[in-house]
């Protein structure tokens, strides 16, 4: 429970002091299934990126698309030709967000990815030391991304999952 302090300054001005807003930690990543039996992969944030939220105040979640890594060279360039092709930030702009009082919680917004969005809500449970939410995406409906090479294709639905270290 939050607790907040009034300090009286001069006898007329009552500032509030509470509880600084915490930056947190943020991870992603997605689970991706091919046509091919068997050839399936992760895309996850770099080990070196560095994403943080804090809950109640911020109103957009940028994520670096070239920061997004499959685990493999050539992999991540198709990725980036195919799926993020103007190499912008996979963003979250956030409407409406009561996670500051802790889990179970919700975010509402939309996702913008290569200048088409979906509206998402984003319901956070408390796992471990995270607030954990599904995500998923469908390439072709909510984005117009086909993702295809030599005969492997990308399957339409993405699964993922967003993490906060709380």
């Amino acid at each position: 429970m939050m607790t907040k302090k009034a300090l009286i300054l001069f006898g007329f001005l009552t500032l509030t002091i509470g509880p600084k807003a915490k930056a947190l930690e943020v991870d992603m990543n997605f689970d991706v299934d091919t046509n091919m039996p068997g050839v399936s992969f992760k895309v996850n944030l770099k080990e070196t990126t560095k994403l943080s939220y804090v809950p109640g105040k911020d109103k957009e979640l940028k994520i670096p698309t070239k920061n997004l890594t499959t685990g493999m060279d050539m992999r991540d360039e198709h990725m980036q030709e195919m799926v993020f092709k103007s190499g912008g930030d996979l963003v979250f702009k956030i409407a409406e967000d009561n996670c500051a009082k802790g889990a179970p919680c919700s975010v509402q917004g939309e996702f913008i990815v290569e200048g088409k969005s979906k509206k998402a809500t984003l319901n956070f449970v408390k796992s471990g030391d995270f607030l954990e939410a599904p995500i998923e995406f469908l390439l072709k409906e909510d984005f117009a991304i086909e993702a295809s090479r030599m005969g492997v294709s990308v399957e339409n639905k993405l699964p993922g999952k967003i993490r906060i270290k709380i």
